[in-house]
């Protein structure tokens, strides 16, 4: 399979947009459950 440079290019910023996307996806997640957490010792102690 021979790209271009060009597409070469496309590909790899393309993947870069998703990487980013699914990077931030988890971020919310993890800061959810970490509020979560945070509340539920808040409240033991």
């Amino acid at each position: 399979m021979n790209l271009t440079k060009k597409e070469r290019f496309d590909l790899s910023k393309e993947e870069s947009i998703n990487y980013l996307n699914k990077r931030k996806v988890l971020l919310k997640e993890i800061r959810k459950e970490y509020k979560k957490i945070s509340k539920g010792n808040s409240k033991k102690t």
